[in-house]
């Protein structure tokens, strides 16, 4: 029986099943009726014909129903009917239905949440270009356990490290915005220089900072986020050069990123300003503290003309050892093989 035979027969019996049944019937008692023919013509009787043809092919009515089960409408049927039957047990016990909808609800909700938490982090790549070259620098002592991350981290990473295109240090920044309108406490980051370059991101008005404003006495320059900028500022296009006033400070802004630039290392970030940190301060200790964090882009693996580490690779071990150095101790490092948290 062709494809489409088969569908305008199941449509025909989910659409009128008395008639199919009729029809099912008829066709049973037809081939039965032939098969008893066939026997009584071979010498047997009568009875002895329809004695044979029930222990060869059951009865009429184990017949019919073997043949009505046959045909995907039969699987329509039997779902429709279960669910008739469970929408019966329903009402009639109201307490049993609140409790079943109510479980229902809470495991499909806790499902989504928990999807829709884990997708970004496991699933999905960084909003960078070339997300898969950004990893996360974490300190370790020598017996292995972790260690607060501070400026000496990044200081000695990049005095020693040969297989990075870019690398730079955070850490969190909460400035008041005075002038006109209200004040405003707001979430922002001190930043090294080099923190859009490892992010791969640059603004969309202006620039982003350079290395002679990343140092002690540096001029007070900042970048704003694009929400904040539209939000604060009125998405005014001349808002670079112009002077905010940031802790009583004197800000002058520089750039403003582009509107589709997410943060994921501070999703509550909306301002970014040089760090500044004082060098001269001693190597693990310091304005960055603890709670700073680093971030570091791994360039090697893909630039023929990258100088190897330590161990002889283009790239870092996942956990090196960097020998020792004067004022330094040797230092074990190991990077995250996903991405910055």
């Amino acid at each position: 029986m062709s494809f489409w035979r088969h569908v305008t027969r199941g449509l025909r019996t989910l659409a009128d099943r008395d008639t199919a049944d009729r029809d099912i019937a008829d066709e049973v008692d037809h081939f039965l009726d032939e098969a008893i023919q066939d026997l009584m013509a071979s010498g047997l009787s009568p009875a002895e014909a329809r004695r044979r043809a029930r222990l060869a092919y059951g009865d009429r009515s184990a017949v019919r129903e073997q043949v009505r089960s046959y045909g995907w409408e039969n699987v329509v049927e039997t779902l429709w009917a279960d669910l008739r039957y469970a929408a019966r047990r329903l009402r009639r016990g109201p307490v049993f239905t609140a409790v079943s909808v109510l479980t229902l609800a809470v495991g499909v909700g806790s499902a989504t949440a928990i999807f829709s938490a884990v997708k970004p982090v496991l699933f999905e790549p960084l909003p960078y270009p070339d997300a898969g070259r950004i990893v996360a620098v974490s300190d370790y002592a020598d017996d292995g356990s972790p260690l607060d991350v501070t400026f000496g981290t990044y200081r000695e990473l990049a005095d020693r490290a040969r297989s990075f295109e870019a690398m730079a240090v955070m850490r969190p920044w909460q400035p008041t915005l005075t002038g006109a309108g209200q004040p405003e406490r707001l979430d922002g980051q001190r930043v090294s220089a080099g923190y859009f370059r490892v992010l791969g991101v640059a603004p969309a008005l202006g620039r982003a900072f350079d290395a002679s404003q990343d140092r002690v006495g540096g001029p007070d320059v900042v970048v704003l986020g694009n929400g904040l900028w539209r939000g604060r500022f009125g998405a005014d296009s001349a808002i670079v050069g112009r002077r905010i006033t940031l802790d009583d400070d004197a800000f002058t802004v520089i750039g403003v990123l582009p509107p589709g630039f997410e943060n994921v290392l501070s999703p509550s970030a909306g301002l970014w300003a040089p760090l500044q940190y004082d060098a001269s301060l001693p190597s693990f200790q310091g304005r960055a503290g603890n709670g700073a964090t680093t971030c570091a882009w791994p360039g090697g693996c893909v630039r023929a003309s990258a100088p190897t580490t330590p161990t002889g690779s283009s790239t870092p071990s996942p956990t090196t050892r960097w020998p020792a150095s004067r004022g330094r101790p040797g230092r074990r490092w190991a990077r995250g093989s996903g991405s910055c948290p």
